[in-house]
């Protein structure tokens, strides 16, 4: 499979029960060739969010944006505000990318560290943020891998990587319950860290991957 990888459009899903199924879609012509990946300078991957603000009893809603600047640390920039460290220095690869959503009025931001563990940070419903939590082990996934995040029903919340063997790993958090997590896919399925991108159609109960 790892020499059809890029050559094939692979759908994931998973219903309602929490059982994931998927398909391969084959190209519509032969694979490019002599195909070369080019060198990835450490970009300023940033994305734009919106949170509250308490201060002074008063509630502002704030545009801003997250990002990892050069010194390693996760930072917050808000609107007329300073920016805001997340994390340490040295937390995770400059410019690494970043996933953010939120459940019910927490505000989720994942990504994987310098030690290739899946980790978030989170804004509680008063607007604290808290420290980083850590999903996986040490050497899960590349530092700096991609990481996909959507809601699956109402409630449910679905984090997808790509681990360090080459599986799809899926992690999944329900209100008031743990965090359980499992592969979608076989070792050697896809590069590690490989890009992700997930998504609904018609049904709100699945989450397409």
């Amino acid at each position: 499979m790892k020499g059809l990888v890029a050559s094939l459009v692979v759908v994931v899903w998973m219903c309602g029960c929490g059982e994931a199924t998927g398909e391969v879609i084959p190209p519509e012509g032969p694979p490019p060739q002599n195909e070369t990946q080019p060198a990835l300078e450490p970009s300023a991957h940033v994305v734009g969010l919106e949170f509250e603000r308490y201060d002074s009893g008063k509630t502002e809603i704030r545009k801003g944006a997250v990002g990892i600047r050069p010194d390693g640390a996760l930072y917050l920039k808000g609107q007329g505000l300073e920016a805001e460290p997340l994390t340490p220095k040295g937390f995770a690869p400059p410019g690494a990318p970043l996933a953010i959503s939120a459940q019910g009025k927490v505000l989720y931001v994942f990504l994987v560290d310098n030690a290739g563990q899946l980790c978030f940070v989170r804004r509680n419903e008063k607007g604290i943020w808290a420290p980083p939590s850590f999903l996986s082990k040490q050497d899960f996934a590349p530092p700096g891998a991609e990481v996909a995040v959507g809601l699956q029903g109402a409630l449910q919340l679905d984090v997808f990587v790509v681990d360090t063997r080459g599986s799809v790993q899926v992690f999944y958090l329900y209100p008031g319950q743990p965090w359980l997590t499992h592969p979608i896919s076989t070792a050697d399925f896809a590069s590690p860290g490989a890009s992700l991108a997930t998504g609904r159609q018609d049904n709100p109960d699945k989450n397409y991957m």
